[in-house]
């Protein structure tokens, strides 16, 4: 506590003082520092059995319970025994709802709450004031002055503390009975043939709450349906018993007010008419509802056998108007989760899951010796058939792979052999031209380099074309990829890499020519 601002100092003195005040903090400290003293003892050998010695030890150390309410959860434990006597005490308003001063207008802060089976000696007893009992079996009323006079939790953050610990003991204490109440529509509706959610979800908690009062929710094991057919046969008979007293009456006093005259012989030969006959209680009349239900039968002795109860029990309140939003949240979270499995989907993929996790669960491990060796002949058919399509599946990923391996080869081959090709014109390419454009480029394209001659080898085929056909010299002078050439001009112009398409080898004397005709071509222009 030396550390810190002081309104951190002062908030956990508020905290501590209502722990102290509202909680049993102090009773559960002292048994947990006697039970270290115990442990601490039997460690170090101690065999001492006197008073005396223990004596001397009893002083409480503020220090020493301070680290044990910190570390052996000691806190935690009083604040939830706090908040399950406020649930069983019959006072539903959450912290929460303390906290923010909330409150319903027009209702009572506080209202009466009813124990469902008192007679079972399921009473809870934990709000009672020092000195006071219930006395002579007389039932007091609940909740307590001292459950709903309890003062608020002095902070922020142990009122949340204490309100996480309210709904947690509330869903402890609530969840086992809603989930009675919806097994109880399941199977009603399950005999009528009703949809149970539909049912369900039009149910309110002012019904739930009614219902909570119902000491049948608070046992284990009940028939519902049995129950069903007993409460509707004594209905029909309550029914019938009061129409007869009504009649019964009516007659008594219509006769009582008939006069006759004194000497009248009319009076004296006739006898009075006899009462109505109650023949009927044994045989009811047919009704709608009568059709379904009374052909059931039912054995009253295990309909109204005394079953487990589920403990603990709650005094439950008479009405939830009075309470707020939060309070309301909580009890309407725990309905929610209660008639969960009545949504659950019902569709064949979930049936079959549903059927697998049961198969799987250790429960479902026997089966029917019958179906054994059926089962057994599926499962070899299936993994021979399996197995036959494994088979071809494989045969035929070998025939893909081989085809592939051959469309492979084949075109390595054909790699290798423009590689050599190339390899092989790169020469030539590089004779017959020099560093500069295409004439596909629009510029001037260089003239070959020739090999070094003599001059008669050169003035002789000089005058040779000049006598000669132009047109031999063009056909002869024009190489055969030169007319290709020609098609690419209208394609955009771009720069052109060395391609491995496969060129013709011309000789050196059609080199020489294509020479001498470029030489010639100049001069006839100039």
């Amino acid at each position: 506590m030396g550390e810190g601002c002081i309104s951190d100092v002062l908030a956990l003195a508020r905290e501590k003082h209502w722990l102290r005040s509202n909680t049993k903090i102090a009773e559960l400290l002292s048994q947990a520092l006697a039970s270290s003293r115990f442990v601490a003892r039997a460690e170090a050998g101690y065999e001492g059995d006197s008073d005396e010695d223990l004596s001397g030890e009893e002083e409480e150390d503020p220090e020493l319970m301070s680290l044990t309410e910190d570390a052996g959860g000691i806190r935690d434990l009083a604040i939830t025994d706090w908040a399950r006597n406020r649930v069983l005490d019959g006072h539903w308003v959450a912290p929460a709802d303390q906290w923010y001063d909330n409150s319903v207008p027009g209702q009572p802060d506080v209202v009466s709450a009813q124990h469902p089976c008192p007679w079972h000696g399921a009473t809870y007893s934990g709000a009672l004031e020092e000195g006071e009992s219930a006395g002579d079996g007389e039932e007091l009323e609940h909740p307590r002055p001292r459950t709903y006079n309890a003062a608020c939790p002095p902070t922020f953050a142990l009122c949340e503390v204490v309100y996480r610990a309210y709904q947690r003991v509330m869903r402890e204490i609530l969840l086992p009975a809603m989930t009675n109440i919806v097994r109880r529509i399941l199977m009603e509706s399950q005999a009528d043939g009703v949809d149970p959610t539909l049912r369900a979800s039009k149910m309110t908690l002012e019904e739930v709450v009614k219902e909570l009062r119902v000491h049948a929710t608070w046992s284990k094991g009940v028939d519902w349906i049995e129950r069903r057919v007993i409460r509707e046969r004594e209905e029909r008979q309550r029914r019938q018993r009061s129409v007869d007293e009504e009649s019964l009456s009516s007659s008594r006093s219509g006769g009582s007010h008939e006069t006759s005259p004194v000497l009248s012989t009319t009076t004296l030969q006739t006898t009075p008419s006899p009462p109505p006959s109650s023949v009927k209680d044994d045989d009811p009349e047919s009704s709608p509802v009568a059709v379904s239900s009374p052909t059931i039968p039912v054995s009253e002795a295990a309909a109204l056998q005394t079953h487990e109860l589920i403990r603990p029990v709650p005094y439950v309140p008479v009405t939830v108007a009075h309470l707020p939003q939060y309070s309301i949240d909580c009890i309407r979270t725990i309905w929610r989760e209660a008639c969960a499995p009545l949504y659950q989907c019902r569709c064949s993929i979930c049936e079959r899951a549903m059927l697998a996790a049961n198969t799987n669960s250790p429960n479902a491990n026997q089966r029917p010796s019958n179906l054994v060796p059926v089962e057994e002949q599926t499962n070899k058919r299936r993994n021979s058939d399996v197995q036959g399509e494994a088979k071809q599946l494989v045969i035929k990923i070998e025939e893909a792979s081989l085809l592939a391996l051959r469309q492979e080869a084949e075109e390595e081959e054909e790699e290798e052999d423009l590689d050599a090709d190339a390899d092989l014109d790169d020469d030539d390419i590089e004779s017959e031209l020099d560093d500069g454009t295409f004439p596909w480029q629009g510029e001037k394209v260089s003239t070959p380099r020739t090999p070094k001659r003599t001059l008669e080898e050169i003035v002789e085929p000089v005058d040779n074309a000049l006598e000669g056909d132009q047109e031999d010299v063009e056909r002869e002078g024009t190489p055969p990829k030169r007319a290709r050439l020609a098609d690419a001009e209208s394609e955009p112009k771009q720069l052109v890499t060395p391609s491995p398409i496969r060129m013709r080898k011309r000789s050196s004397e059609e080199l020489e020519d294509s020479a001498i005709a470029a030489q010639s071509g100049k001069r006839v222009k100039a």
